[in-house]
């Protein structure tokens, strides 16, 4: 008797993903080597582009073993002093420490203000304040492919 590699309520699952035509896009993962080698500063067309980061690590919940998870306030800034391309979006982030990579898919888009595009991701990762930090962001044009840019040496500031 040949077993399937799925459970039955997974496999419905499956089945009804398939034939509904829903999709889900899963986050690919740069490997550790790409995302420290990613350059600092990009050129877009006639465009050249910067990210900056400001990491702050929120305080730890009151009577919890919790720690307090870092937020990623980012920028990505024209050097140049033109205005950010339209339709450019920042679609995930990567944080390396110590050799770990976290990440998240960015579902917000908000539109560039001039020369810089900003955008806050809470509930990162629960490292230690202090320490630092790569903050890779992958960005996507309105055309074209996406691309990695970084911000070296990013220190987690303690809470406010």
């Amino acid at each position: 008797m040949s077993r399937s590699r799925f459970s039955r309520p997974a496999g419905l699952l499956l089945a009804g993903l398939l034939l509904s035509g829903c999709s889900y896009t899963l986050l690919s993962m740069p490997p550790l080597e790409m995302l420290e080698s990613t350059p600092t500063a990009i050129g877009l067309g006639n465009a050249s582009l910067r990210l900056e980061a400001q990491l702050t690590r929120e305080a730890d919940p009151p009577n919890s073993q919790e720690r307090g998870s870092v937020i990623s306030h980012l920028r990505l800034v024209r050097t140049d002093g033109g205005d950010i391309p339209s339709g450019l979006a920042i679609e995930a982030l990567f944080l390396v420490y110590e050799g770990a990579i976290w990440s998240t898919r960015i579902m917000d888009r908000p539109e560039a203000n001039g020369s810089v595009l900003e955008i806050e991701v809470t509930e990162g990762p629960s490292w230690p304040a202090g320490e630092p930090v790569e903050v890779i962001a992958r960005v996507l044009p309105s055309s074209g492919n996406a691309f990695l840019i970084r911000a070296e040496d990013q220190v987690i500031q303690p809470p406010n």
